[in-house]
């Protein structure tokens, strides 16, 4: 018959378990990357906007750090503690790394960073839902944290479209 694995509060087939685990492996890959991006913009602000800059990326990598570390438990408790280890993880954020550093633009960056969030979010939830594997606690996780980074993109369009006009510290 069919094996069946069972994790913490996540039975699911070997078929559903490799859905789950690469989309969800992939998906906090992501949001590391997101969230080194995040910190070195932080770091990097300057000109006359520098110190509402340096605080909206704060801001942004401040909310990711929870995201990583709810979404990271999450992993622990379905697949255990090897499925979060270093050199898978350290290979899928090099590479996303490297695709944000072309954008020069902190603000620009930012926003690719968040359409690859939205689309991160969007392909693990109909991949999960699909295979008919996704738990009524991720299922709220990835809406709530989906939601979470629209805000974040509209704050960096905020920013965008003020085209410097104003501080980030005074966006909404």
């Amino acid at each position: 018959g069919m094996k069946m694995r069972k994790q913490s509060y996540m039975t699911v087939t070997d078929q559903q378990f490799d859905v789950v685990f690469s989309h969800l492996s992939h998906l906090l890959a992501y949001l590391r990357a997101a969230y080194l991006s995040y910190q070195t913009s932080h770091w990097q602000a300057h000109g006359s906007s520098a110190y509402g800059n340096h605080l909206l990326f704060q801001r942004l990598y401040g909310s990711v750090t929870d995201e990583i570390d709810q979404l990271g438990e999450k992993m622990v408790g379905y697949f255990g503690s090897l499925s979060v280890d270093m050199p898978a993880q350290g290979s899928m954020i090099a590479k996303h790394l490297e695709a944000f550093s072309k954008i020069g633009c902190p603000y620009r960056r930012g926003l690719e960073v968040e359409a690859g969030a939205q689309e991160h979010f969007k392909n693990a939830y109909d991949a999960i839902k699909g295979v008919g594997a996704m738990t009524l606690g991720l299922d709220d996780w990835l809406m709530a944290v989906a939601n979470a980074h629209e805000t974040n993109a509209y704050l960096l369009q905020q920013v965008l479209a003020d085209d410097g006009r104003r501080t980030a510290s005074e966006a909404p």
